[in-house]
């Protein structure tokens, strides 16, 4: 009986841990070319192909981000390209544990 009650103990810390490890955005991940996200417009397509896998928080990479994701025309993506693409391609672009 004992057995029976540590295994589900241990089962649910695991289900705990992996669902408070999840992704918490709410983009699709179904493509695995660019992490799941993509966009019918290559500008922003760029973007969130330089970006994405430096977002991992606030900070210049995840604004760019969701810039790739938050707008809806070639135009407006086409007008923040160049800035994004320098910030996302510069060294030590990495949001990780930069605070804010």
């Amino acid at each position: 009986m004992n057995r029976k009650i540590f295994g589900t103990a241990i089962l649910a810390v695991f289900v705990a841990a992996a669902w408070g490890c999840s992704d918490d955005d709410d983009h699709d991940h179904s493509s695995s070319s660019s992490g799941g996200h993509t966009s019918e417009f290559p500008s922003c397509q760029a973007i969130i192909t330089a970006c994405h896998p430096l977002d991992n928080g606030p900070g210049p990479a995840h604004d760019c981000h969701e810039v790739g994701h938050d707008n809806p025309t070639e135009e407006k993506c086409a007008a923040k390209k160049a800035e994004c693409l320098a910030t996302c391609t510069a060294p030590g672009t990495s949001d990780a544990g930069d605070g804010g």
